[in-house]
């Protein structure tokens, strides 16, 4: 933690002109960087994750799982 806090200590000065100034405006989501309505980051979340799922299951990933459990049984 002394390290941490030096750290912090030595740092400040360029924090302070940088990162820490961000604070002042607020909060930035991501639809509101990429300028598109919420929903479709939604929709598009669901797309990718629903995707990615078809990508496990169609490799035999599952199955391998599968195949593990039975042969410790």
């Amino acid at each position: 933690m002394l390290l941490g806090g030096t750290a912090y200590v030595d740092l400040y000065p360029q924090l302070k002109e940088g990162v820490l100034i961000w604070r002042i405006y607020e909060k930035i989501i991501p639809p509101q960087l990429f300028g598109v309505n919420p929903w479709r980051m939604v929709l598009a979340m669901i797309v990718l994750a629903l995707v990615r799922e078809e990508r496990v299951v169609s490799s035999g990933l599952r199955g391998l799982v599968t195949m593990e459990r039975d042969s410790r049984s």
